[in-house]
């Protein structure tokens, strides 16, 4: 354990912040893979982990309940 990277990591907040901005200006998986020097599914599962899911419906049910 560093001071660069939690408990049970290999990739520190520093890289896996230029993941999220590498993958916000929308370069593939695979090139990110390679500039920041880690895996393909390394780069996936730091973009699935730091997205936020947008829990919004298409449109509302027929009876609503309030309290």
């Amino acid at each position: 354990i560093t001071n660069l990277t939690k408990e049970n990591q290999t990739l520190s907040s520093d890289l896996k912040n230029q993941i999220m901005l590498l993958a916000r200006k929308g370069l593939s998986g695979q090139l990110i893979a390679e500039m920041c020097h880690c895996s393909p599914s390394s780069v996936r599962r730091t973009i699935l982990e730091r997205m936020e899911p947008h829990y919004r419906v298409a449109k509302l049910p027929k009876h609503l309940c309030f309290d």
